[in-house]
């Protein structure tokens, strides 16, 4: 989610963020919100860069199964957490 969608769907806070992920550019930091809320640039620039963060880290670990050759059992568990966490 982004702009004022993000702020809404709470995109800021540690609990929306898929399992086995780290949160290095927005976590901990709430005002992010706040910075949504307001229109202010800079929060949609940040939950932007928490954004590409999960889908690099995400594909790394998609990446790393795949030349383990387990991928199929990872992406199953993976979605599993994920949907239990939204």
């Amino acid at each position: 989610a982004c702009g004022r969608d993000a702020a809404k769907t709470g995109a800021n806070s540690a609990e929306s963020h898929a399992p086995g992920t780290t949160l290095a550019t927005v976590s901990g930091y709430f005002p992010v919100r706040h910075l949504i809320t307001a229109g202010e640039m800079l929060g949609g620039t940040l939950v932007t860069l928490h954004n590409l963060h999960f889908y690099i880290d995400l594909m790394g670990q998609a990446r790393s199964h795949i030349e383990a050759g387990d991928f199929g059992p990872w992406q199953k568990a993976w979605i599993g957490r994920y949907e239990n966490s939204v």
